[in-house]
């Protein structure tokens, strides 16, 4: 996944198969959510200053499109990043309960969160079967080593039926509570972690090697892929960033219907 994330960003930065009537709506949502801020000159500043001029910046672009394929690679990747900055300001502004939004405004920034979001907030078919083949080949490759090492290897004794149903259990009610909540979680770091529990309530004991190698992957694999993903988007589309600009943002127009 690092690797299609690093090797071909541009193929998936912004969703191509948007329609020109969708791109429309999405403009005429932008410019209800502008007209909306100047109902609030305190947004205009502080650290809600850029929120406006993102979305002038998005507006702007969007403007006259009628797919998002026509977008060259280097704006398609500034586009995605202003998109995203603004949907986290407008859902910071939106749960902040600074400025008393009513019900209509705080429905016209639901609606320019999902039309904004829309653009980026998919993924390719090729993407998904890529990594379901990936997943299923390791699976099929690693299996015998990932069983072991979960059934024997973190306690001092074979695990048991009743150690396992347990420990899946919870794995399983902790991914959907994760799930629910939108947390990142791993699957196979949940399962070792309630086989762990397990033995200690069964008071088999720990292999202190294996739950130190455990702990060990947990603590590197979040800098060491933060590194490897970083460096493979420098070498590949890091350098054209720097000489990209948008757009400079149109200014606010009158609120067209749709």
């Amino acid at each position: 996944m690092l690797i299609l994330i690093g090797i071909m960003p541009s193929q998936y930065a912004l969703n191509p198969a948007l329609k020109a009537d969708t791109l429309n709506k999405t403009v005429v949502s932008l410019q209800k959510m502008e007209t909306l801020l100047h109902k609030y000159p305190d947004v205009q500043t502080g650290k809600w200053a850029n929120l406006p001029i993102e979305l002038a910046q998005i507006r702007s672009t969007l403007a006259g499109q009628t797919s998002l394929s026509g977008i060259s690679p280097d704006l398609r990747k500034l586009l995605r990043a202003d998109i995203l900055k603004a949907d986290e300001l407008l859902g910071k502004l939106d749960k902040s309960g600074e400025f008393h939004l009513g019900k209509a405004d705080k429905e016209t920034i639901k609606q320019a969160r999902k039309q904004i979001m829309g653009m980026v907030d998919f993924v390719a078919l090729w993407v998904v079967i890529a990594v379901a083949l990936a997943l299923g080949l390791g699976t099929m490759i690693g299996w015998k080593r990932i069983a072991t090492t979960i059934g024997e290897h973190i306690g001092k004794t074979h695990m048991t039926y009743a150690q396992g149903a347990s420990a899946e259990l919870v794995a399983m009610l902790t991914i959907a509570s994760a799930d629910l909540i939108g947390l990142p979680v791993s699957t196979t770091h949940v399962l070792s972690s309630g086989v762990a529990g397990t033995m200690v309530t069964n008071r088999s004991g720990l292999q202190l090697k294996t739950v130190r190698n455990i702990l060990l992957a947990w603590v590197l694999t979040l800098p060491v892929t933060i590194a490897v993903s970083a460096l493979l988007f420098y070498l590949t589309v890091g350098g054209s960033l720097k000489t990209a600009s948008l757009t400079p943002p149109a200014p606010v127009v009158k609120l067209v219907k749709p």
